[in-house]
């Protein structure tokens, strides 16, 4: 099964005409939270005090353990966790994004392999919907619309993809999720069906013209001709008023400000 992953994300690039590790080494550094020395700047949003339950050995535990032969090991976390008062949010953001860096990181530096990569987060995306994850808190507000999120086409995950996805759907918003191999399947899919906003997850460094060329076409191509388009994600730190020249109607650096910001537009005039 290793030979065959690895097999598979070689040709990868080389379709792409890249090397799958420079490919790779791109997704990972920017992949989670923009590093956690911006913590503080994300717990403005997040004033809650469950983030200090959460340690660095309840991260390094999860990353070992999503990796190990027994998964539910790694579920009864959760549990433990849900216990000591820590919200679903802050699970999202403080401990399996953080994991899902740690997977990368350790990869980077051969410690483990890149099939071990894809098997953690795997888990971890499947820990998103266990039955032991806690609540989202009832929605107050008004429904949300409908929205489309999708990884920015060609990353070789969709992690952030999947923490908007919950976060959308916390919010009552009509969500679905996408990973389109190319910028054609997304363009497809915007053609077939009408949503309110796009929402673009951009976890690695690549090219702001690339991004702002993608936008361009979803916005002129899209079924909905007054469609709302946010680019999200961790990789959107580096450098702030670059991304907003792309073209987006907002920018959000995780799920929650995406939330913010997609009602926000909905409610404008």
């Amino acid at each position: 099964h290793s030979k065959r992953l690895h097999s598979e994300h070689r040709a990868f690039a080389d379709r792409n005409g890249c090397d799958m590790r420079s490919i790779l080494a791109d997704s990972i550094r920017k992949f989670a939270l923009p590093r956690l020395a911006k913590a503080r700047e994300i717990d403005r949003h997040h004033q809650s005090n469950s983030i200090s339950l959460i340690t660095p050995d309840d991260v390094a535990q999860l990353a070992g353990r999503v990796t190990a032969a027994d998964f539910h090991i790694a579920e009864s976390q959760l549990a433990v966790l849900a216990m000591r008062g820590v919200s679903r949010t802050d699970m999202l953001l403080h401990l399996f994004m953080p994991v899902a860096l740690q997977l990368h990181e350790r990869w980077v530096s051969d410690e483990i392999t890149f099939a071990d990569v894809i098997l953690g987060v795997g888990r971890v995306q499947r820990l998103l919907r266990s039955p032991l994850m806690p609540e989202a808190p009832l929605h107050q507000g008004p429904p949300g619309g409908s929205i489309l999120i999708a990884a920015l086409p060609g990353e070789l995950h969709g992690f952030e993809a999947c923490v908007f996805e919950d976060f959308f759907r916390s919010a009552d918003w009509q969500a679905e999720r996408q990973t389109p191999a190319n910028d054609q399947e997304l363009i497809d899919r915007l053609k077939l069906r009408s949503v309110d906003v796009a929402a673009l997850c951009v976890s690695s460094e690549i090219g702001l013209g690339r991004v702002a060329l993608l936008v361009r076409r979803m916005r002129r191509e899209s079924a909905n001709p007054q469609l709302f388009i946010v680019v999200g994600g961790s990789a959107l730190t580096g450098d702030a008023p670059a991304w907003k020249r792309i073209g987006a109607d907002a920018i959000a650096m995780d799920g929650d400000s995406a939330v913010v910001a997609a009602n926000s537009l909905l409610r404008s005039p």
